[in-house]
């Protein structure tokens, strides 16, 4: 294999078998063969179209400023095929890495133009966590393309990195790497990370955003837009804007200090908290760990799940809430507003769903609707306590509906119980009386009667 040095103000040479040009401060030869090395010592350049077929290596003290076009070609089984620098490379034209060329960095790579990788785009390794890459300009990751940092990979304010590929912070088994974002941070393709995402910028996500399992934080002080999958399982931290039109599952700790916004499916096992604001305009929250908010609006869509709601919630006229995963008991400590639709689940004597309110409960409008599932029938004598409050107010503005298939001779009723440390509130079956006690019967119980005070334990 041919080896050319390129150092600080070279003249040009001309070696018998060798490749023909070098010339001060402009690499050479161009292009630059499958057999050839290339190697820059000092202080280079490239100002023209210039492709690399064979290997093109920036040494520690090395500087190659690029404000031509240069090319890392198709991958040769026969070429090494590979940028590889310790040094300085500094882009203000365009830098492209085709498919099947590699780049790697462990020294400093500033792009102020365009820089296109099809190819494999590396900062640092998995054995060496060293190199810087640096976006002002506008950097592209195509479909067939795959961008690490193991180290460092900014996106600066101005930049815009866009990917449609694979973009890694990190792997799962080495935890190591940051992208900070202060730019524009489009991803269309898979975005995973072990290691830190930061955001201060605008981070649009219509792809797929995973962190590996346990490891992995997303930090938000921008704008962060979700319209595809983003998966958590370790931690996402928001101090901003989190808005959510696509799937967001988390599974470790979401802290939210700004403003989260679903319009999507949230699926929370994990923990919510923070000092923020959880607002629903549509689609579905499920709950099934723990959402800690200053306060919780749904105002569209649905509320479920078998977990702990902290903070103030509010049902809009266009919302619904279906406690537990059928069946479930949902818990709210805080107060409840609602001029939405609760719906009830009942699939046996000791499966139903069960709203737990440690609070005070206010109704505006709304209905309660009790559905019989999975084929059970019900018997004269059955009841469920499925609501409970520290206080009620408006329940005459509430309809009662139920659906369901009840034997003949059996009717169904809603009634308040007097408990201990409280009031809560039972739907029960019972025969239909004889029609002349039965005005009576329906005054006794006080069919509707609604919701005063919650069940306590303690």
């Amino acid at each position: 294999m041919s080896k050319i040095k390129i150092c600080t103000l070279l003249a040009s040479i001309t070696l018998a078998g060798a490749p023909a040009l070098v010339q001060a401060q402009q690499i050479a030869p161009n292009p630059n063969p499958l057999s050839s090395t290339i190697t820059v010592t000092g202080t280079a350049e490239n100002a023209v179209n210039f492709s690399n077929e064979g290997v093109l290596s920036i040494e520690t003290l090395g500087i190659l400023n690029n404000s031509g076009g240069l090319v890392n070609g198709v991958w040769s089984v026969d070429a090494s095929n590979e940028w590889g620098y310790h040094g300085s490379l500094t882009n203000s034209g365009t830098l492209t890495n085709s498919a099947g060329g590699s780049l790697t960095t462990f020294g400093y790579l500033s792009s102020s133009g365009i820089l296109n990788n099809s190819g494999i785009l590396s900062s640092g390794t998995t054995d060496n966590h060293a190199g810087y890459l640096s976006n002002f300009g506008t950097l592209t990751n195509y479909v067939s393309g795959n961008l690490t940092t193991f180290a460092y990979l900014g996106n600066l304010a101005g930049g815009t990195l866009s990917n449609s590929g694979t973009l890694g912070i990190g792997t799962l088994d080495d935890h190591a790497g940051s992208l900070n974002n202060f730019g524009a941070l489009t991803n269309l393709g898979t975005l995973s990370y072990s290691g830190s995402l930061y955001n201060a910028g605008t981070l649009t996500n219509s792809g797929g955003l995973t962190t590996f399992a346990t490891f992995g934080s997303l930090t938000n002080d921008g704008t962060l837009t979700n319209s595809g999958t983003l998966i958590t399982g370790g931690w996402l931290g928001n101090n901003n804007t989190l808005a959510n039109s696509g799937t967001l599952t988390n599974a470790g700790w979401l802290s939210n200090d700004g403003t989260l916004t679903n319009s999507g499916t949230l699926s929370n096992t994990g923990g919510i908290g923070g000092i923020g604001t959880y607002t629903q305009t549509a689609g579905q929250t499920v709950i099934n760990g723990s959402l800690d908010q200053t306060s919780v609006q749904i105002d569209g869509g649905n509320l479920s799940g078998s977990g702990a709601i902290t903070g103030d919630v509010t049902i809009g006229d266009g919302a619904s809430v279906n406690p537990g995963n059928s069946p479930g008991t949902l818990n709210v400590i805080g107060n409840f507003f609602s001029s939405g639709n609760l719906v009830f689940e009942i699939a046996g004597l000791g499966l139903y769903d069960v709203l737990d309110i440690n609070g005070n409960a206010t109704f505006a409008s709304g209905t309660v609707e009790f559905d019989f599932i999975d084929g059970f029938q019900a018997a004269a004598g059955n009841y469920w306590d499925f609501f409970f409050a520290d206080s009620i107010s408006g329940e005459d503005s509430l309809d009662l509906t139920f659906s369901g298939t009840l034997g003949a001779g059996l009717s169904w009723g809603v009634t308040q119980l007097q408990l201990e440390n409280g009031i809560g509130e039972r739907l029960f079956i019972t025969a239909v009386p004889e029609p002349e006690t039965y005005a009576m019967f329906l005054a006794g119980l006080g069919l509707m009667g609604f919701i005063a005070r919650r069940r306590r334990t303690s």
